[in-house]
């Protein structure tokens, strides 16, 4: 064998070992989801510290979710339609849905397109079967995070494990408020800094979630961040599993968070 064909082999095999490696990535076991139930920031099963979350937030989408049965702790099941896109306006109900809602056929050229949230009858102010002025579906923000301590270095973001934490209605307006923040003042998007998340009493609506920057991120960490981020895209528009009442296997409980 000479020398370049020897050379060759190494480069294939270097190629393909790091073709292995961001395909091993892709795969890994993800975290599941951060809960908020009362107003208690937890992590499979565990309290956060003082009920703050310090964390790094990659993305975020717009989600909507209908439920035709009301919501029981004991039971809980997946919403029978939902929808996820990046931009409000793009909103239509996923193919996974189990029952399609949406809005119907259009008639005339201002109409919504077929499917789309917007103009759908469940997601019309007094929509709700329970009455009130509320929709009977829900729109929220599904934000994906990853740890703050996955800001130390560039190998800890790659292997920093991800959750998801849906941002309940009441409380998505403080995360509007909360990137146009950064964007103003820090000048920096929301994945180049560190978040603490926390929760207050709220006498209406149980509890509200709120958004505070920590520190911003240097600027040697962002090439790693915007891998994480494409890494994490595939878990933030994850759509519901099927049979989640089904008993699931306990999760041994991690203290990334």
């Amino acid at each position: 064998m000479n020398a370049d064909a020897g050379t060759r082999i190494v480069s294939v095999e270097e190629e393909l070992a790091l073709q292995a490696k961001a395909a091993a990535m892709l795969e890994r076991p993800v975290g599941g989801a951060i809960s908020l139930r009362g107003g208690i920031i937890s992590w499979q099963g565990i309290p956060a510290k003082d009920n703050t979350l310090p964390c790094i937030v990659l993305d975020s989408v717009f989600e909507n979710r209908w439920y035709n049965v009301p919501f029981s702790a004991e039971n809980p099941a997946n919403p029978v339609c939902f929808a996820l896109a990046r931009e409000e306006e793009n909103l239509r109900f996923h193919e996974d849905s189990e029952i399609p809602q949406g809005s119907p056929a259009p008639v005339k050229d201002a109409d919504p397109a077929e499917g789309s949230c917007l103009g759908c009858p469940k997601n019309a102010w007094a929509s709700d079967p329970r009455g009130g002025r509320g929709k009977a579906c829900s729109q929220i923000r599904r934000l994906v995070l990853a740890p703050a301590g996955a800001a130390e270095s560039p190998q800890a973001m790659q292997e920093a494990e991800l959750a998801i934490l849906k941002l309940p209605v009441t409380s998505t307006r403080y995360w509007s408020a909360y990137v146009n923040q950064l964007a103003t003042s820090a000048k920096r998007p929301v994945y180049s800094v560190v978040t603490e998340i926390t929760t207050e009493p709220h006498p209406k609506h149980q509890f509200h979630v709120y958004f505070n920057m920590v520190r911003v991120l240097p600027t040697e960490m962002i090439e790693a961040l915007r891998a994480k981020i494409l890494v994490a895209e595939k878990l933030l528009m994850a759509p519901y599993a099927i049979q989640q009442n089904a008993a699931q296997p306990a999760t041994p409980a991690s203290k990334k968070y």
